[in-house]
């Protein structure tokens, strides 16, 4: 069993949200084992805070106790059986990307011949364990949530149960994750917000996926600079990442000369992108983010809502780039603008339009330079 000095004792987690600048959907299975894939992205705070975050401490009761929290909410979820953790595979299950973590960090597992989960918990660490979970950001932000919290809990589990692990190692395992939830979705969202800064990452067309970031040196000259031109909106609207990621995968496999086109564009736009950045040039990097939206919307002519083409029309002419993080249909719209701290000026513009839903709001965000970090 646990010790006195161990039992209460937390290990928490917590990361960035992160923004695709260029490059999104060639990091997506099978587009980046066929095609290979290039992303450039950059992970960020939103209003001062890293909004993913875990803590998971060891309790005597040999259980697991999921508590996941939503703003002001909190829905306790308890697996004491095996049983309990069969419903991993199916995203809407409640707990279901923390009964995931927990197989694919093999902390349980699941077995026919295993034991029964007390004796494996009471076996391999002689306690249970109570995780809670949080983000600040809205479902379907198209922020990459889903994967750097299944980051963040994995790299708190490793953690709580003494098991070294490098970035490569943690990254890698959130695809496992993903692809044993069956929500599918590329290796780019976890990159983004668990390492720092910015990055180009790449990803050759082979099987296993193997993912290789670079961090890019940018001043900090230019982070202060994106820091004051840099906002979030959000629309309001849920994305559809889902429902665009099949349309996405079948357009893909029909393989028409517009969609093979439009992927060797996608990564070589990303490059474009990391280039822009390692100078500073904010008007290069608005050019690249337009150039990106509408590579995405080649990829998925559905993703882009008529209420939300009326928010980019109306902010145009105030902004050197901008486009929808994630995979579109909604979430947020990431703008860099002509002039610094535009906020409230996004703001008055928002309150005038004729789809108003009273839901627009706007963000200040900045680059984080930290990344994941696992503290006790």
């Amino acid at each position: 069993m646990i010790d006195d000095a161990n039992e209460g004792h937390w290990v928490k987690a917590e990361a960035p949200a992160r923004i695709d600048l260029s490059g999104g959907w060639s990091d997506t299975p099978p587009i980046t084992n066929e095609h290979g894939g290039k992303v450039t992205n950059v992970a960020v705070k939103v209003d001062g805070k890293r909004p993913i975050g875990a803590k998971i401490r060891k309790i005597p009761k040999l259980e697991l106790v999921f508590v996941l929290c939503s703003g002001t909410e909190k829905q306790t979820i308890k697996c004491e059986t095996l049983d309990d953790l069969k419903d991993h595979s199916n995203p809407g299950a409640p707990g279901a990307l923390l009964k995931t973590a927990f197989l694919c960090t093999k902390t349980v597992s699941l077995s026919s011949t295993e034991l029964p989960l007390e004796k494996q918990l009471e076996r391999n660490h002689g306690c249970g364990f109570e995780i809670y979970t949080w983000s600040y950001l809205p479902h379907g932000s198209g922020m990459g949530t889903s994967s750097i919290l299944a980051g963040v809990v994995c790299a708190a589990i490793w953690k709580i149960t003494s098991r070294d692990y490098n970035n490569q190692e943690l990254l890698h395992l959130v695809v496992e994750v993903e692809q044993m939830l069956t929500t599918g979705g590329g290796w780019q969202d976890q990159v983004g917000g668990l390492l720092p800064g910015v990055k180009l990452t790449t990803s050759p067309a082979r099987l296993p996926i193997q993912v290789q970031p670079e961090l890019l040196e940018v001043s900090g000259g230019t982070l202060e600079k994106v820091k004051t031109n840099m906002a979030l909106i959000y629309t309001g609207k849920t994305r559809l990442a889902k429902n665009l990621l099949q349309k996405v995968l079948d357009r893909w496999r029909s393989r028409t000369p517009e969609i093979v086109q439009n992927v060797d564009d996608l990564t070589s736009n990303a490059e474009i992108c990391a280039d822009a950045w390692r100078k500073g040039d904010l008007e290069k990097m608005g050019q690249v983010l337009n150039t990106y939206r509408e590579q995405k919307k080649i990829m998925a002519p559905d993703s882009e809502p008529r209420e939300i083409c009326e928010i980019i029309n109306s902010v145009k002419p105030h902004v050197h780039g901008c486009c929808l993080a994630g995979a579109g249909g909604g979430g947020y719209l990431f703008v860099i603008t002509k002039q610094p701290n535009q906020h409230e000026e996004l703001k008055r513009i928002l309150q005038n339009l004729s789809t108003q839903n009273n839901l627009y709001t706007v963000h200040r965000i900045e680059v984080d330079t930290e990344g994941l970090t696992v503290t006790e």
